[in-house]
């Protein structure tokens, strides 16, 4: 077992791979600790949409009737905060107040949600129905309709450009066969991490971990595929008082020292002086609200994303001027961005962004993506590393030709 010691953070090896990783702060009331998977819904089949999904409702076991899981019943009887999440490359739980019942017991939850203990046709069953309402709620939302098809467009015919939560068609197909096997495939000691921020001692965690996940075989992770990038304009009918756009601009981003770049790349993009994405748009009179700008990292690929509102963008032919004026974004020369430099804010728009050890879900993301804890990502502290971080960050982005446009009209 290897431990790296770091301030108040303790990362430990089990010999299976598996990561256990703590925050020790003495201030803390409460434990919060989680299960972090690095599997998502990039890892489904096709025509399993959903299956990532759906599996991290099922595990937990039944929640309707008489014999509800343990886990439901340690949330209402006991007072637990559990909550989880599925992303297109992650699957996390959380308990939020970890002592309430002890930390022994929740390492005991989270080996009966990895190992699929809980796993019955109820509580697939229960969590069908769960998905089916939570999907009658998305399809009135107009963005997540805008986002689903910018999706599609941008890693067409591929697991990463359908929804995460799935279809009404894919959810209704899956069986207990597909999610056990699912679950059997992802779910591995060699991508999977524990961790725990709170009043916690390192090595007794460590040991509760052990205790039950150490029984796991050491079994290599399927090596992911580097998405292709497919690009062009989709238009999303939808009935919105203010139309709304998303752009999204390609850049690969495989190193822990991207992640600032990129976010300093998209500050860049805001200014409404000289050289901004919001002065593109006054260029092109459009009028706008809630710009927002940010990048979105995968696995060796990424994406800038682009998003506001408008009233008066009614036509394809200004759709393909915005993307023309962003092909040009793209092409600034290192004077541009030099001059990008002295509009922003850099010490400012870093703190925005930080990444923080006590912060648990930045502490799973950094362990699990890069092998470091937050405050060993490398940050640009100087002008010249700087201009250069953000050269190296839009030349990335040239090296892609075509960009992603949706955009809603109303019916």
């Amino acid at each position: 077992m290897k431990v790296n010691p770091s301030n108040n953070v303790k990362l430990s090896t089990l010999s299976n791979s598996l990561k256990v990783v703590t925050n020790y702060n003495v201030a803390s009331e409460n434990t919060t600790i989680c299960l972090w998977i690095k599997s998502g819904s990039s890892r489904e089949p096709l025509e399993q949409n959903g299956l990532s999904h759906l599996l991290e409702h099922t595990v937990f076991g039944q929640r309707y009737g008489d014999k509800k899981s343990p886990i439901y019943d340690a949330i209402t009887s006991k007072g637990l905060k559990i909550r989880a999440f599925t992303t297109t490359e992650d699957t996390a739980y959380f308990i939020d107040n970890a002592d309430a019942i002890g930390i022994p017991k929740c390492i005991k939850l989270f080996w009966d949600i990895f190992s699929g203990n809980l796993l019955s046709i109820q509580s697939m069953q229960d969590a069908k129905s769960d998905i089916k309402k939570e999907m009658i709620s998305l399809a009135a939302d107009p963005n997540e309709r805008l986002f689903n098809a910018l999706n599609s467009i941008c890693f067409p015919h591929q697991s990463l450009g359908r929804p995460i939560i799935g279809s009404y068609n894919s959810i209704s197909t899956i069986q207990m066969d597909d999610l056990q096997k699912f679950l059997k495939s992802e779910y591995l000691a060699t991508n999977s991490l524990i961790c725990a921020v709170g009043k916690i001692n390192h090595e007794t965690f460590v040991e509760c971990c052990e205790n039950f996940f150490s029984r796991l075989q050491t079994k290599c992770h399927p090596t992911f595929t580097i998405p292709k990038w497919g690009g062009g304009i989709i238009k999303v009918s939808a009935n919105v008082e203010r139309q709304k756009v998303v752009a999204s601009l390609p850049f690969r981003a495989g190193q822990s020292k991207d992640y600032y770049s990129f976010w300093l790349a998209a500050f860049a993009f805001n200014p409404k002086e000289s050289l901004g994405f919001a002065k593109l748009l006054e260029t092109q009179r459009v009028n706008y609200n809630q710009l927002i700008v940010y990048p979105e990292f995968f696995s060796q690929v990424g994406r800038m994303q682009i998003y506001f509102e408008t009233t008066n963008l009614k036509t394809e032919r200004k759709m393909r001027a915005i993307n023309q004026q962003l092909d040009l974004f793209k092409a600034l020369s290192l004077k541009d961005l030099n001059e990008i430099i002295q509009q922003i804010n850099i010490k400012k728009c870093l703190e925005l962004v930080r990444l923080q050890d006590s912060n648990i879900e930045h502490l799973a993301m950094t362990v699990s993506n890069y092998g470091l804890i937050p405050s060993e990502i490398p940050i640009p502290r100087f002008e010249d590393e700087i201009a250069n971080s953000l050269g190296c960050s839009f030349l990335n982005m040239k090296n892609y030709h075509i960009n992603s446009i949706a955009y809603t009209e109303n019916f």
